[in-house]
């Protein structure tokens, strides 16, 4: 046996490596989301509120006035583009999240807290095609005064011949700041703990010290931020970040928990910026609607940077270009205009 290993070690032939299918997948495989001009004007159908502007819990680490004035003076706003690399992240994110709330958590009977879904018919129709006719459920929960409730949180309700309920997340509009919050699920721990938003996180198995409560690590700031709006939208007081480290080799090794208590502090800041964000919504379709023929509304690329700074400082975290969060900002290149110098 040791000879035939020697011998084949020897031989001049090598291995064929290929990489044509990973090739062809990593030039082939982009998405370009869609992506609207911020405005709070309305829409021709009620249908299509959603594309006015709202502020995501889950994005808050983007939140900023000055980049949302940005983008609301602009006549058109392209979606970001991603590639394949992102693309594999994020369907590994959407796995571990079906993963977590159609089946694990599920196993928690009626502890486990959503909003559920099914078909209950399908036909064909002359015009249309194929028609789905879908039965949702309706919990009304006590939430916060000015908030809306777009689907509740309950139990799932038990299966009969009609079709099996399909989890989906809860979901609370906060309209006096404009910000829409969804969350993975609610657990009702029962006794004196009570209620418990969940938020899942998929990270790499490298990223865990940085997380470890037990060797100093701590749940990144803006999960912490998504979560205290999803306390503050509920009038839940309690929420739980898991990690999932991607690679573990068992499920009591990818987790990681982190148990967060609301923050009045946190979340008032948090709406300080957002408030600040609706506000240069409004001034920007304030100035469109006075130039209802669409008159230029700065003469050159200076006197609009010029305006820019007196109405909307740039953010500490962003003292130049390429440092700070102005590096992975994707209005970075009109907010710092190429031969543009602030005046003192």
């Amino acid at each position: 046996m040791l000879g035939k290993v020697v011998r084949q070690q020897k031989s001049p032939e090598k291995p064929k490596v290929s990489t044509k299918l990973r090739d062809a997948l990593l030039e082939s495989w982009t998405e370009q989301r869609d992506a609207f001009v911020p405005t709070l004007m309305g829409e021709d159908n009620p249908a299509d509120a959603w594309k006015e502007f709202w502020l995501y819990a889950s994005g808050t680490k983007k939140w900023c006035p000055r980049m949302t004035a940005l983008l609301a003076l602009s006549n058109e706003v392209k979606g970001e583009p991603f590639d394949a690399e992102t693309l594999w992240n994020f369907g590994q994110g959407n796995a571990m999240h079906s993963l977590f709330q159609d089946d694990a958590m599920q196993s928690l009977g009626a502890q486990f807290l959503g909003s559920w879904e099914r078909v209950i018919d399908s036909g064909v129709q002359r015009v249309t095609g194929q028609t789905l006719v879908r039965q949702s459920t309706d919990f009304k929960n006590d939430i916060p005064d000015g908030h809306e409730l777009v689907r509740g949180w309950g139990p799932k309700p038990l299966n009969d011949n009609l079709g099996d309920w399909q989890y989906r997340e809860a979901k609370v509009r906060m309209p006096g700041i404009r910000v829409v919050v969804k969350f993975d699920g609610v657990v009702d721990w029962g006794g004196d703990f009570g209620l418990e938003i969940q938020e899942f996180k998929t990270e790499k198995s490298d990223a865990r010290d940085q997380l470890d409560p037990m060797v100093g690590g701590k749940a990144r700031v803006q999960h912490v931020e998504q979560v205290m709006l999803a306390m503050e939208a509920t009038g839940i007081h309690r929420a739980r970040i898991t990690y999932i480290f991607k690679g573990a080799v068992s499920l009591r090794s990818s987790l990681l928990e982190h148990e967060i208590v609301y923050d009045p502090d946190m979340v008032n800041r948090l709406k300080i910026v957002a408030k600040e964000c609706v506000q240069a919504v409004k001034l920007v379709d304030n100035m469109k609607a006075d130039n209802p023929n669409g008159i230029q509304l700065f003469t050159d690329d200076s006197e609009k940077a010029l305006w820019m700074d007196e109405h909307f400082p740039r953010l500490p975290e962003c003292p130049m270009k390429s440092k700070g969060n102005a590096r992975y900002c994707g209005a970075r290149d009109a907010c710092f205009p190429a031969g543009y110098r602030k005046k003192k």
